[in-house]
């Protein structure tokens, strides 16, 4: 196991058996070091806990003033690094990217199994997405959910709030992209 270190920069490595770092800081006494995804120190663990995803928030929209009152996060994220390097490869993305999900197919995915989605389109209910990029965090979401308490369950579920290192910005604008139900109440 290694010591803390707050200056390394390790790079993901994929070798036949598992998933491993490098430290490419020539400079730093973890120089060439390689470890492996369960075997890490502590500001490793956290710099290396984060998510990348999309999410919805799914609550009873009959009464529009007590729609968050109570509702439940439902995510679909993948652990990434700092730069939105995806760690694992096991996730079947949807996104034309391919290096992500997308709402509409994960929620056709998501009818096949769950009766709430079959009673409604993936524009219904509130959505967000969470995109780790360069070090930094964006959560773009619908603004009828741009709360504290919201925002603070989607930084705990994808990993944000561990990581101190990352700086987290919300992106809000009320974009036709993730308009929904309390926004048009024509969506169903």
């Amino acid at each position: 196991m290694m010591n803390s270190c707050n200056t390394c920069y390790w790079k993901t490595c994929f070798n036949i058996n598992n998933l491993t770092y490098v430290c490419f800081c020539e400079e730093s006494e973890h120089a060439g070091d390689y470890i492996e995804l369960n075997f890490y120190c502590e500001h490793w663990k956290a710099r290396y806990s984060l998510s990348c995803g999309i999410f919805w928030v799914v609550s009873d929209m009959s009464d529009k003033s007590r729609a968050f009152n109570n509702y439940e996060l439902l995510c679909f994220s993948v652990p990434c690094t700092p730069d939105g390097d995806v760690l694992d490869n096991k996730y079947d993305f949807n996104s034309k990217s391919g290096k992500s999900f997308n709402h509409e197919k994960t929620w056709k995915d998501l009818q096949k199994t769950n009766r709430l989605a079959r009673q409604h389109s993936y524009r219904y209910f509130p959505r967000g997405r969470v995109v780790i990029k360069n070090g930094k965090a964006n959560i773009y979401l619908n603004p009828k959910i741009e709360n504290q308490m919201i925002i603070d369950e989607v930084i705990s579920k994808f990993g944000l709030i561990e990581n101190k290192c990352i700086p987290v910005k919300i992106h809000a604008d009320g974009s036709e992209h993730y308009r929904c139900y309390l926004d048009d109440s024509t969506i169903i």
